[in-house]
């Protein structure tokens, strides 16, 4: 801003017209005494540097001023928010640059117009209102409104206007703030809600689908629990009367079949002792023959029952001593029908827990197969030991016998299961039954391992905390 100077700015001009004052007074002026012309020309002069000083202060203050207004003219001018003085009738009387900028119009044509048509015109009747109640002195007040697009423009401007009006309430300071990046960013954030409330309904929905679903699943799975409950009932009922028929059967069969075979085995033996003279050798040896196959036909029966029995016979569960176990059965086996010559060597064995007499069924048929089918080694040898594992005790049984192909191992624990001639070796293919039956039982497993004429190992384990297998009923 550049400020015209007037002649009284001059000193020079100003001393000029000082000195053509005093010439005009000087006329009348009555001569002074000397004393009072020195005292007055002291005063003077005094009174001259006061009048010097005075001006230096005035002119640094003027310079003070002069940097003040051109700070706030930059000021006002470039700040970044559009500054405004409307008076009461909307018109434009003073404007920064930002507010022009932000009407998109120059400032030198921007005074004196109104700034209503700036306005979007839906938003226009809101601030006619807002003008209304800053000019008659409500306070500072506010309000958000669109502006119109200028021509060529892309889209209206979303501005904060805040007012307030001058203590004569002739006209009032505006400010006009872009919030056009903030609407944005609501808008934006609006939609994202919208979407999260729509996501959140659909997501509702689902789940309660869900829940339906889920009840429905559950009914049917209580309704089919029923009928599993019913069906098991049934099934139980079934088997219960199934084994009583079993045991029926059993016994029946036990009486019948030992009935007729103790006949004939009585009748074959009268006829060696009575009339062994009248028969001749091939007579003989048919008796002979009878007799035999009778008793084995009676061990057979004692060999189905114990089967039978087995599986409807509770277990007893108690600790075991399997060394002191083993070493009974190897003491009645070595005084009974076999072979004094058969070695057995017994480790110490871990504790078992079992029922006694079953385990003791085990063991006795596995070492008796052992002996039976190690006798005609050259020195026959069986072993017993055991093997510790993290849930299971697995204890074996080794011999040093014929062995057999192990493409039969999924045989020999059958029912009537037989590798070898019983004429070679007597037995009646029950007693690997009755092993696997009683282990199974126990929650535990069997199985074998061999080669032909290398001997066979069989093994079966006990858990270390037993708890009795149950068969799923079906």
């Amino acid at each position: 801003m550049q400020k015209t100077k007037t002649p009284s700015d001059d000193p020079a001009a100003l001393r000029e017209r000082a000195e053509a004052r005093v010439h005009q007074t000087g006329a009348e002026r009555p001569p002074l005494a000397e004393p009072d012309a020195k005292r007055l020309l002291h005063e003077l002069e005094v009174h001259q540097v006061e009048l010097e000083l005075q001006n230096a202060e005035l002119l640094q203050a003027r310079e003070e001023l002069e940097r003040t207004l051109e700070q706030y003219t930059e000021l006002y001018d470039f700040a970044p928010v559009g500054y405004f003085t409307i008076n009461s009738d909307g018109i434009i009387r003073a404007s920064n640059l930002a507010g022009a900028t932000l009407l998109g119009v120059e400032r030198s044509r921007l005074l004196g117009r109104s700034f209503l048509p700036f306005v979007a015109p839906q938003d226009r009747p809101a601030f006619s209102s807002f003008l209304g109640k800053v000019i008659a002195g409500m306070g500072k007040e506010e309000l958000e409104v669109r502006l119109a697009p200028p021509p060529g423009g892309d889209g209206s401007l979303f501005v904060k206007i805040e007012a307030v009006t001058d203590l004569a309430g002739r006209k009032c300071r505006v400010a006009v703030i872009d919030i056009t990046k903030r609407k944005q960013v609501e808008e934006e954030l609006e939609k994202y809600r919208e979407h999260l409330e729509w996501l959140v309904g659909e997501r509702t929905r689902s789940l309660q689908i869900e829940i339906v679903e889920r009840r429905r699943a559950e009914l049917a799975v209580k309704e089919l629990n029923a009928n599993l409950e019913q069906r098991v009932s049934e099934r139980t009922d079934e088997l219960q009367s199934t084994i009583r028929d079993l045991q029926t059967f059993s016994y029946s069969i036990s009486h019948d079949l030992r009935t007729p075979l103790r006949s004939i085995n009585s009748f074959a033996s009268v006829l060696l002792e009575d009339f062994s003279e009248a028969l001749n050798a091939e007579g003989r040896r048919l008796l002979n023959s009878i007799l035999q196959r009778t008793v084995n036909m009676g061990t057979l029966i004692d060999d189905l029952l114990t089967f039978s029995k087995v599986s409807m016979q509770q277990l007893a569960i108690r600790p075991i001593d399997m060394t002191e176990l083993v070493g009974e059965l190897v003491e009645r086996l070595s005084g009974g029908e076999f072979p004094t010559t058969v070695e057995f060597r017994v480790a110490e064995l871990p504790q078992a827990r079992g029922d006694r007499a079953m385990i003791s069924q085990v063991l006795e048929n596995l070492l008796s197969n052992a002996v039976k089918f190690s006798r005609k080694a050259e020195h026959p040898t069986v072993e017993v030991g055991a093997l510790v594992e993290e849930r299971e005790n697995v204890y074996f049984v080794k011999d040093n016998g014929v062995g057999f192909d192990m493409k039969y191992v999924n045989a020999i624990f059958g029912v009537f299961q037989r590798l070898h001639n019983s004429e070679e070796f007597e037995g009646t293919g029950v007693g690997l039954a009755i092993v696997e039956q009683i282990v199974t039982k126990h929650g535990g497993r069997v199985w074998a391992k061999s080669e032909p004429g290398q001997g066979a190992s069989f093994y079966f384990s006990l858990p270390r905390s037993l708890e009795p297998h149950r068969p799923q009923m079906i």
